[in-house]
């Protein structure tokens, strides 16, 4: 065999290996979770719950402020954040395993992990920009609130 090509076998060896290793920390994450997710979809799924409720909390101060602070981009964006937050919600249950505390279970929660990761990823970025456009035209609304918008969050 030419040191070319026993180098570059030895490499994709090396990065097999490496895969190998990583697949099994992740079954092993999964395993030991009580919810069968791993730390970073449980954080997503947090951060998607707390979205969906200031979502919610939009919609209903639109309802109770007849001079409202709450406009229509807010709307629009905070219905994104809820469709956002519903697709999330969807893909992580695909994710976690049918049995808690099977290693079979693990090891197929593992494989549609790493199908589905490109669309958390996707997910995940829109939740963020969501958050930011939320922020900032909370964040534009209130330098001009009314006064009932105060009693109303109390």
């Amino acid at each position: 065999m030419e040191p070319l090509s026993a180098l570059s076998l030895s490499c994709n060896i090396l990065d097999l290996l490496s895969r190998g290793v990583k697949t099994t920390v992740l079954i092993k994450e999964i395993y030991s979770s009580p919810d069968g997710l791993r730390k970073r979809h449980e954080s997503l799924v947090r951060e998607a719950d707390t979205l969906a409720t200031i979502a919610e909390g939009l919609q209903q101060a639109k309802g109770q402020i007849t001079q409202s602070a709450v406009d229509e981009r807010m709307l629009v964006v905070a219905k994104n954040c809820s469709d956002v937050c519903l697709a999330v919600e969807k893909v992580i249950q695909k994710c976690k395993p049918k049995k808690p505390k099977s290693i079979f279970s693990a090891v197929g929660a593992t494989v549609r992990i790493l199908l589905h990761h490109s669309d958390v990823e996707e997910l995940e970025t829109q939740l963020s920009k969501g958050y930011d456009q939320l922020s900032a035209l909370v964040s534009e609304r209130t330098r001009h609130v009314p006064p009932q918008w105060y009693r109303c969050r109390a």
